[in-house]
């Protein structure tokens, strides 16, 4: 049978949820789950992440396929899924996190008479301590289940990763691969295929429910620390991919969106100092480095107006970092 949706599960060290993750793509009409592939890319897992990939694969023969590989990052789990992608379209969906079955089932229904080349639907956070939800709407500046030309959608609003489907012709047709052994390559993924963006739809739908508030989250102030070399990587890849693009001399609402994606992700690196230990003393050097890197880049990028702290570190080499630092924690209290 032809499948309609691919889904890429990241799995690394997830015993503790994958069996949730799992169910909620598999709890739903026979009809419907014949025609989604999962693939459960585990990461060089060292718990029980595989005795329950092999067990789903062997329950779900023709819609769960276990595949074991090392360590790569969720770069690599990603770039596998896409290689061997069938599904007429692809997601994402992280180890950790899960779907509603209801709102899952309702979407590859619907994604089997699509054409558009991304849907965006919205999602769920959910703090794992408190089980508080909070809506992230996608679609609220445009009508739900219409096709929109893309630069009516990337002039105004921003595709997130959570709530994305992606044509996996795109990806065959102009593959690309995200870094590999490497933190946040979201902002990758969610940039890359842009210049062959043509058409948007929106979908009524909460698919995605996203797991907040877990210990070690990349996300979190340490894991911004931990994996703050992780950052630079992922800004200078953007800010590479942002220069080949102008050189393509692709469409110049593209070019802006992307322009904007690598703002933030630039504007993340140069925040990164505020999160260190004010007594850290390599950081610094860091960010001058980037500085110095981005400014051999492209000028553009680098004179993005950020805001006030970052401009006036910048302008002082940031010799002051430590100060903004305390005065920003004893503001937050």
């Amino acid at each position: 049978m032809e499948k309609i949706l691919t889904i890429s599960v990241a799995a690394y060290n997830v015993e503790k949820f994958l069996k949730q993750t799992l169910d909620s793509c598999v709890n739903i009409e026979k009809e419907i789950l014949d025609k989604i592939e999962v693939f459960v890319v585990d990461d060089g897992s060292r718990d029980n992440t595989e005795r329950i990939g092999e067990d789903y694969q062997k329950k779900y023969s023709d819609s769960i396929y276990y595949i074991k590989k090392e360590n790569g990052g969720h770069g690599s789990t990603v770039n596998y899924s896409m290689q061997h992608a069938k599904g007429k379209y692809f997601m994402l969906l992280d180890g950790d996190d899960w779907v509603d079955s209801e709102q899952f089932e309702k979407l590859v229904v619907l994604l089997e008479k699509e054409d558009s080349d991304i849907v965006s639907c919205s999602y769920n956070m959910v703090d794992n301590d408190t089980l508080k939800v909070k809506c992230v709407d996608n679609n609220k500046e445009f009508t739900c289940y219409q096709k929109y030309k893309a630069e009516e959608v990337l002039n105004t609003a921003r595709i997130y990763l959570a709530g994305l489907v992606i044509k996996t012709e795109i990806l065959k047709e102009h593959p690309f691969r995200l870094t590999e052994k490497c933190f946040f390559v979201d902002m990758e993924y969610v940039t890359f295929p842009i210049p062959y963006v043509e058409t948007v739809t929106f979908y009524d739908l909460v698919v995605y429910q996203c797991r907040t508030a877990l210990a070690g989250q990349s996300t979190s102030r340490m894991g911004s620390v931990k994996h703050a070399d992780d950052h630079v990587k992922v800004a200078k890849s953007l800010a590479e991919f942002y220069c080949k693009e102008k050189e393509r001399n692709i469409e110049a609402y593209k070019l802006k969106y992307i322009f904007n994606m690598c703002a933030k992700v630039i504007e993340d690196v140069y925040l990164l100092p505020f999160s260190f230990p004010v007594s850290d003393k390599t950081i610094r050097k860091k960010i001058l480095e980037f500085d110095s890197y981005l400014k051999r880049t492209d000028q553009e990028l680098y004179d993005i107006r950020f805001r006030k702290k970052v401009c006036v570190m910048r302008k002082t080499s940031y010799i002051g970092w430590r100060i903004i630092a305390i005065l920003d924690r004893f503001n937050s209290r």
